[in-house]
């Protein structure tokens, strides 16, 4: 008894010595430069900013059209001021909810609810449109394949397809077993009108990219319905592997919507999930290139959220950093330091989004993610949160003025040499705050 005590002593001790020194957060110290109504934007939802305009998907007043939504479909604003130069791709028939575009050349390419793809240009104009067997939910994937460029997209009932860019000719197809949408030669009429009901998992985020199988060309990595991994040859469409949780027993994957992070060990791609095990302790499980289990590190009990588009290389938890390079260590946030506009001593968060791109505050590199969070006798609401990758010290801490689910972009929004942050909220306006640093403290991934 008193070894297992002392042992735990010295695993307190140890723990605590680790803890960052705590440093109280700049609270709500971010000017906001504008703000656009816009409609709802989502988890999936990624702008394109180019040449001092931003275009954006939309999901208008509402994220399940049951009813004609005018408010959805594609904005395009000026990145100085906010303000909206044109809408369009929000017709009056069908359920023109847009999340993420993909830049290509000098074009853009999206799908919708509406059970379709389309390529328009820089005025709105459509260059291509093609039928879709189920809603695209993410935004599609430029992959190269040496000469040749294919546009990757997906839907959330099972469809996986490469296009050309050019015109959307179809280049490969992939179905899930599972699929029950529609196909060519079939009826449309009758696929859409039972589609309008139906909501699926099976490609719903977008996928993590790597070359797996070293071919040169960038492979795909599903998390198919929260509970599988799947990954994809980029070049034909073939799978490469399937991890199915259930088939190995080795515990309930934590996923949730998030695609799977990845990192190179020793030469070699190794896919990450963390899982939680029967016993409710945690395990960070990671595959090598043919799927196969080549590391599980313990994770203890104290794992809560994790957060979403963590980069690849590093996991972002609700209160904690995982490098997933070397020796995988763990930094702990020191989230729970009193912040004096709440007039509490601790913030429960949850459902992180973590930016692309990275800054450097205070001598480190600095993740920014915006989490939900719950505190006791207050609403639910969201905040921006910027945190060192090394020490877990919070150094800013906005709050956002409506529960956000959006991926923050991190770059120079409006060209005047200071980094910003762009953030969509559940009141349908998207938002640009200044962090009011030099550009040259921008860390780009």
């Amino acid at each position: 008894m008193f070894k297992l005590i002392l042992f735990t002593v010295v695993v307190l001790v140890g723990i605590a010595a680790a803890l960052p020194v705590k440093e109280k957060p700049l609270t709500n110290t971010l000017k906001l430069k504008w703000k656009s109504e816009i409609g709802r934007t989502t988890d999936r939802t990624r702008p394109v900013l180019s040449n001092g305009a931003i275009w954006i998907g939309s999901n208008g007043s509402h994220l399940m059209d049951y009813a004609i939504d005018y408010g959805n479909g594609i904005y395009q604003l000026n990145a100085k001021t906010g303000k909206v130069e044109k809408h369009f791709l929000h017709e009056r028939i069908g359920d023109m909810d847009v999340n993420g575009i993909l830049m290509v050349d000098d074009h853009f390419i999206a799908g919708s609810d509406n059970e379709e793809l389309t390529c328009f240009d820089k005025s709105g104009k459509v260059r291509w449109r093609i039928p879709t067997g189920g809603d695209v939910e993410h935004r599609p994937v430029l992959v190269q394949s040496g000469d040749r460029k294919m546009v990757v997209f997906a839907t959330e009932n099972g469809q996986l397809s490469a296009v050309q860019p050019e015109d959307g000719k179809l280049i490969w197809n992939y179905f899930h077993p599972q699929y029950s949408g529609w196909k060519p030669g079939e009826n449309r009429f009758v696929f859409k009108v039972n589609n309008q009901f139906y909501s699926g998992n099976y490609f719903f985020t977008e996928p993590t990219v790597a070359d797996i199988n070293k071919d040169g060309t960038d492979d795909l990595i599903y998390n198919s319905n929260y509970s599988d991994l799947m990954a994809f040859d980029g070049r034909t469409g073939k799978v490469l592997w399937k991890f199915l949780l259930y088939d190995n027993g080795i515990g309930n994957s934590l996923l949730g919507k998030n695609k799977p992070a990845i990192s190179t060990i020793k030469n070699e791609t190794i896919c990450w999930l963390p899982l939680k095990k029967e016993d409710n302790s945690y395990v960070l499980v990671g595959l090598n290139p043919k799927g196969e289990v080549k590391f599980k590190k313990p994770l203890g009990n104290g794992l809560l959220y994790l957060s979403q588009n963590s980069p690849n290389g590093r996991i972002e938890l609700d209160n904690a950093t995982i490098d997933l390079n070397g020796e995988m260590k763990m930094v702990f946030s020191d989230k729970n330091e009193i912040v004096p506009y709440f007039g509490t001593t601790f913030l429960s968060y949850a459902n992180g989004r973590v930016a692309d791109n990275q800054v450097k505050m205070n001598g480190e590199t600095c993740s920014i993610i915006s989490f939900e969070f719950y505190q006791s006798g207050t609403d639910r609401t969201s905040l921006l949160v910027i945190r060192g990758q090394k020490t877990g010290i919070e150094y800013v801490h906005q709050i956002l003025p409506a529960i956000s689910e959006f991926i923050p972009v991190v770059q120079d929004v409006d060209a005047d040499g200071k980094i910003d942050v762009l953030t969509g909220c559940f009141d349908g306006s998207l938002y640009c705050y200044s962090l009011g640093i030099d550009v040259k403290y921008l860390v780009k991934l």
